[in-house]
């Protein structure tokens, strides 16, 4: 079974998720931060700004990419993202267990944990297809 539609929907719900964020961060980081609980100076709205812009240009990238043929390129973003999501799920629930982020905090984490374990799914399944597709064949 072919793991593109896994893929397709990681790509287009992820990278959707990305630039709403993301162009939310721009235009307004203090706003927005400030329904998680978290207050920013100015520095923090410019870091903010900075993180929006990353989030825009990684939202257009899955967002375009969703219909890309399956390649060694794609296979390396799609651990790569797997691999940032789960890390950003966990800072999440460190955060709401500290008392950083508020409840609003754990959909955070539920995001970026759906997000992880999704394109952890499909990085698994390209694993096990190279596997079985390099296996030379063998007759009797």
């Amino acid at each position: 079974m072919s793991d593109q539609p896994v893929l397709m929907f990681m790509f287009t719900t992820k990278g959707a998720i990305n630039l709403a964020f993301g162009a939310g961060m721009l235009a307004m980081p203090a706003q927005l931060l400030h329904l998680y609980g978290l207050s920013l100076d100015p520095a923090g709205e410019l870091v903010g700004r900075l993180f929006g812009a990353a989030l825009v240009g990684i939202g257009i990238a899955q967002f375009v990419g969703r219909n890309s043929s399956r390649s060694g390129l794609q296979s390396l973003l799609v651990g790569a993202f797997a691999i940032a999501d789960l890390i950003g799920s966990g800072l999440a629930i460190q955060a709401v267990l500290a008392g950083l982020l508020n409840e609003m905090g754990w959909a955070v984490a539920g995001l970026y944990a759906f997000a992880g374990l999704g394109f952890t799914l499909a990085w698994l399944k390209e694993g096990r297809q190279s596997v079985g597709a390099s296996s030379p064949a063998t007759t009797c």
